[in-house]
Order: C-alpha cells, then sequence, then structure tokens
C-alpha cells in the first residue's frame, strides 16, 4: 500500500437482498468485494456465485405475484464502472415455481438471460404456465418474463431502483384430445369476479370437422366460494 494505490478484499456468506428486482440471494464461499484506488480513481467490485429466489408481488404489473426459488448463477458482477452488471452463468434447479398463482415448467438449461437495455439491467425468465393449473398440464402457453433495474444517481452516489416490469404475450399451442388451439392470451389481475389469470383470442380446431376462433380465458378465483378455485 502506498498513498497513491490502495487494494482490499472483503469476503462474505451471506443472503443479501436485490430491491430493483424483488429478489434475494445467497452467496456461496468465495463470493466476494473488492475496492481499488489508484490516485482519485476508485473502482468498486463485487464477485458473487450461489443461488436466487424471485419472490414478490410486482405492483406494476396489475400486482402478479411470481414465486421462482433455485436459480443458480455464477460470477455475478456488480461495479461502478461501465459494464455495470454482468453474469457468466444463470440456471434453473427443481424447485416449484410459480406465476400469478399457476405452476411453471423449465428446462433447467435454458431460459433465463442477464439483458442491457440503456440504463436498465434485467434478468429475463423464459417458461411455461400450466394454464390449467395442473403441473403436468395438456394447455400450457410459453412466455418471457423479465424484471428491470434501472441506474440512477443518489447523492451522487451510484443506485439501482426498480423499474417496470414487462410481460411477453403468451403462446398457446396444444392440443387436448381431438382439439387443437393456438393463439396468444394475456394477463389479468385484480377481478372481483375473475381473479387472476389469463384471456385473448385464439383459433380452435374440432378434428376433422370445425375450424373456429374464440376467446379463452384460464384464472382462479374465490368468487362466491370461501377457497380459491380455477377455471378455464
Amino acid at each position: 500500500i502506498s498513498s497513491q494505490n490502495l487494494a482490499f478484499q472483503v469476503t462474505t456468506l451471506d443472503t443479501i437482498g436485490v430491491a430493483m428486482w424483488g429478489a434475494k440471494l445467497t452467496l456461496q464461499q468465495g463470493s466476494n468485494i473488492t475496492i481499488t484506488a489508484v490516485n482519485d480513481n476508485v473502482t468498486v467490485k463485487a464477485v458473487m456465485s450461489g443461488s436466487l429466489t424471485l419472490d414478490q408481488k410486482f405492483v406494476d404489473l396489475k400486482g402478479v405475484s411470481v414465486k421462482i426459488p433455485g436459480v443458480e448463477f455464477q460470477n455475478l458482477t456488480v461495479q461502478n464502472k461501465a459494464p455495470f452488471i454482468t453474469a457468466t452463468l444463470f440456471k434453473f434447479a427443481s424447485p416449484q415455481k410459480w406465476f400469478a398463482g399457476f405452476p411453471v415448467s423449465i428446462n433447467p438449461q435454458d431460459g433465463i438471460q442477464l439483458k442491457t437495455q440503456g440504463d436498465q439491467v434485467g434478468l429475463r425468465l423464459s417458461f411455461h404456465i400450466g394454464l390449467d393449473g395442473n403441473n403436468q398440464s395438456a394447455i400450457s402457453g410459453g412466455t418471457a418474463f423479465t424484471v428491470w433495474g434501472k441506474k440512477t444517481e443518489v447523492q451522487g452516489k451510484q443506485a439501482w431502483i426498480p423499474a417496470m416490469p414487462t410481460l411477453e404475450e403468451i403462446s398457446i399451442n396444444a392440443d387436448v384430445a381431438a382439439v387443437h388451439m393456438d393463439g396468444k392470451i394475456n394477463l389479468y389481475n385484480g377481478d372481483p369476479t375473475f381473479g387472476e389469470g389469463f384471456r385473448g383470442a385464439i383459433n380452435v380446431e374440432f378434428k376433422p370437422l370445425l375450424k373456429l376462433s374464440a376467446t379463452v380465458q384460464f384464472g382462479s378465483t374465490k368468487y362466491q366460494s370461501n377457497s380459491e378455485y380455477r377455471y378455464w
């Protein structure tokens, strides 16, 4: 250490919150924070590996609840200089996952990316939603959900705050007995009668005789009941 150069490292094992994504990180051994100063040039860098749990109600997305535990990550790096946030690996694990109260299925090797868009960094999760509420659903829809964080300054210091999450249209392509259906549906939530779920226009084919267009709705509600039930 000299009067012009300083470097030190802090290693921690702990659970930390990531407010901008509504997530919690459980860190593995070897995760660390390094601070290096050369004259007036200071670099602060955290390099972390461990698991991530997303368990949050997103008010800006119609109050939808998302519960996705067991996301493995490696070398998630956060620093005060560009590139501000990077990672070498995100991978899903096996615990049950939920989106808007519906079960979610994911290929553990696929489906998660770290995305950069201007001054925002997002965690993009691709998955299939079991629309009939069954873990082995015959009717499912593919979509992607992104939680965004936005870089800002608070009292002259770099900070990250939550930004508007995005949910892509849900694509259905399913065969149930002699019926084929395909189309796109969107999220709704907070309806006093229909609760929360997904609704949209699809094409329906009753093989081999009839083809038509219809509005389909998958949801869950407690309307006129003491307990929640599903419908479609």
